[in-house]
């Protein structure tokens, strides 16, 4: 009995493999479903082909040809994109399909004229086996690597890793909706002045008008988004001690848990509020246990969002309208759809707290400073500072851009929050770092602080009392001031404080608080 040819299955494991190790700090097991439906699909396949009568060689490498398509083609697409520009994108969905259909074509057709079939067999399982053995050792050193971490360095044995908070009980009656909105990336004025050319008085003019204070010398305390939230929503500084890569071990999920699972959230529910969040599309800041939790889309893990990007279903996401992946469109529906489905929640009963985390005008840059759609000639990211796949001007003239439209889509979301409210409410509008066109994530030398950790923060208090607000006011006292003004708890105003962190190398987290005065150091333009 000839054996059958198991490479196609290798090829599809070689794929989610590579994809988990490219991107290990998804939890454990992310990849597993992915893995599982994927080789049900290739025996599928087996079968199919087998049932038009073809030879066991052949079914394998139609087998193997059709999961090149499955798997890569929106990888392709999005690469003759960006690297095409001669031809409009309205041509290039045209031609990329033409293209990727003859070379398709060639290959089975060669197959069919070729005298060596044994050979391409024997050379395809080689090399998806290797692939796929390679993939083992690279999950495996990483896993070990991670391991080691783990296990040689304080403060990991157990989840704590922030500054313990002492007990403390919110009082007080009548106590007001709570709106929470992290604008992901969002600079203060002199930042966006001096570095990037645009005065952004005007928005806070508005926000003055409407009861606002603005704090004009405010800076986060982290560059990263995890570290910064977690911090602010459990009101203390992560412990010195703790080394920022260890925070993104997959294996202990520490931030995203005590982001989930953070002071502000728990102690607002046993005072009665009930807990809003919206759908971030960021690991860390998505909160499903919340009592209500708003989303466009069904629920795959981030994972398997990638992965269906680089399908062809990545390429008309548009017809897979409640499929999130991971594409400029989807990342654009979402922010749309939060927006929109927040306009609805001031009507929802009273006591509420209403976290939004939008990432914007943090890149990817999707909008135009009018709102249309732009899609971006290069490959779907998140990617910030030296990480970014453009040149600084890009990132500059996207992020304003980017910006002024935000702006004025928050004039409405504020307007209509005070509009619907039936008692004042508290609203914080909070940048969770600053701009990133001059951050090197290799370099805290190279990186320009005042720019990264620069932020827009700006509060409304029901009765207008800002007396305890300070214009550098920094996120890790957004709460502390909070609880004391409203609910009578009687928290340490702590000192506010910067620090460049980083996961690419383990060197601790870096104050430079000292060097957030100025612009001093930083190559402005």
């Amino acid at each position: 009995m000839k054996r059958i040819p198991l490479y196609p299955f290798a090829f599809v494991s070689f794929v989610v493999l590579a994809l988990h190790a490219a991107n290990f700090r998804f939890d454990h097991g992310i990849g597993i479903r992915s893995l599982i439906i994927l080789n049900i699909a290739a025996g599928i396949s087996f079968k199919a082909f087998r049932y038009f009568g073809k030879d066991r060689q052949t079914v394998a490498y139609y087998a193997f040809n059709l999961f090149i398509f499955i798997l890569f083609y929106g990888q392709f697409h999005v690469t003759i994109i960006e690297k095409a520009d001669f031809f409009s994108e309205a041509t290039l969905q045209f031609i990329i399909p033409a293209v990727w259909i003859f070379f398709q074509g060639a290959a089975i057709l060669g197959w069919h004229k070729s005298s060596t079939r044994k050979l391409i067999t024997e050379a395809l399982s080689a090399t998806c086996f290797v692939a796929l053995f390679v993939s083992f050792l690279r999950i495996g050193s990483l896993n070990y690597q991670e391991n080691h971490y783990y296990n040689n360095f304080q403060g990991y044995k157990s989840p704590q890793f922030l500054t313990p908070v002492e007990e403390f009980e919110l009082k007080g009656s009548n106590p007001p909706d709570i709106y929470y909105l992290i604008l992901d990336g969002y600079g203060r004025k002199d930042v966006l002045s001096e570095i990037y050319g645009y005065d952004n008085q005007p928005f806070l003019d508005y926000l003055s008008q409407r009861g606002f204070y603005i704090a004009n010398q405010s800076h986060s305390n982290y560059i990263q988004t995890p570290m910064s939230i977690a911090s602010s929503l459990n009101l203390n500084y992560i412990l010195p001690q703790v080394e920022p890569r260890l925070l993104m071990l997959k294996q202990t999920n520490i931030l995203r848990d005590n982001i989930k699972n953070n002071i502000v959230i728990s102690s607002l529910k046993e005072r009665g509020y009930t807990t809003i969040a919206f759908d971030s599309g960021f690991f860390h800041t998505v909160n499903p246990d919340v009592d209500l939790y708003i989303t466009k889309f069904v629920e795959i893990n981030v994972f398997e969002q990638v992965l269906v990007a680089n399908t062809p279903l990545g390429i008309f996401p548009e017809l897979f309208d409640n499929v999130p992946m991971f594409t400029f469109t989807t990342h654009r529906e979402r922010i749309d759809y939060s927006l929109e489905q927040f306009n609805h929640i001031p009507s929802n009963p009273s006591p509420k707290f209403v976290f939004l985390h939008l990432v914007i005008p943090h890149p990817p840059f999707v909008y135009d400073r009018e709102g249309n759609p732009i899609q971006p000639k290069r490959v779907m990211g998140l990617l910030d500072g030296s990480d970014f796949l453009g040149d600084v001007e890009d990132y500059r003239i996207g992020y304003v851009d980017q910006m002024i439209y935000l702006n004025e889509i928050l004039k409405k979301t504020v307007d209509n929050i005070l509009i619907q409210s039936a008692t004042p409410p508290i609203i914080i509008i909070q940048g969770d770092h600053g701009p990133g066109s001059m951050l090197n994530w290799d370099s805290v030398d190279s990186t320009c602080h005042w720019e990264r950790i620069s932020i827009l923060n700006a509060y409304y208090f029901p009765d207008q009392d800002y007396s305890d607000l300070a214009n550098n006011i920094s996120p890790v006292n957004t709460f502390r001031i909070v609880f004391n003004h409203f609910f009578g708890t009687e928290f340490e105003i702590l000192e506010n404080k910067a620090f460049y962190t980083t996961d690419r190398q383990l060197f601790g987290q870096v104050d430079v608080t000292s060097e957030l005065a100025s612009s001093a150091g930083c190559s402005i333009p």
